[in-house]
């Protein structure tokens, strides 16, 4: 009983949840169908484009110029209840707009993991970013002195695929994801 009774009373804090019970405009919800729907093309995306896309698709009225900041407020909403995630602080994250927290992930999972030391192998993605030689230093600093470096971070990452034309500009925004969580 006074677990459940723990429970209920810290699921019901409006301290900690400071949406609940609170009216959601359906416009909310239209936009959370959307990123939804675009959360199964892309992980992520720019915030402008996103809010371009919503505003479009939901044939918002901008007369006023306010539709944009409106598709905005909803999408940090959404970030508060855990449907995507936005770091409007974060200076390098702020252009972006995580839509899959799953992927988030699977990012950090790249990188936070324990068997770094069996899995990480010079292979032939690691050949098209340096040496056998390089390979095996970089995987030494970091599996006994958690140096991570830049090309073995890339190694790790191969596997996102990020797009060509935006490789340098994501794999930067990431590295500001690794550090907003604290892990770099």
């Amino acid at each position: 009983p006074a677990l459940r009774s723990a429970i209920q009373c810290t699921a019901l804090d409006r301290g900690l949840f400071p949406e609940l019970g609170s009216q959601v405009p359906r416009m909310y919800d239209q936009v959370r169908a959307l990123v939804r729907e675009r959360r199964q093309q892309l992980p992520y995306c720019a915030l402008e484009d996103l809010v371009a896309t919503i505003v479009e698709q939901l044939g918002l009225d901008d007369q006023e110029g306010d539709a944009g900041a409106r598709v905005r407020q909803a999408i940090e909403f959404l970030h508060d209840v855990g449907e995507l995630a936005h770091y409007r602080e974060a200076a390098e994250l702020s252009k972006v707009v995580f839509l899959s927290l799953q992927w988030l992930v699977d990012v950090n999972k790249l990188v936070i993991r324990h068997d770094h030391s069996d899995s990480l192998v010079y292979d032939e993605a690691a050949e098209t970013l340096m040496s056998a030689t390089q390979f095996g230093a970089m995987k030494a600093d970091f599996v006994k002195r958690g140096w991570l470096s830049l090309p073995l971070l890339r190694r790790l990452w191969w596997g996102l695929q990020l797009p060509k034309d935006d490789n340098d500009a994501m794999f930067g925004r990431l590295i500001a994801m690794l550090q907003q969580f604290g892990v770099a």
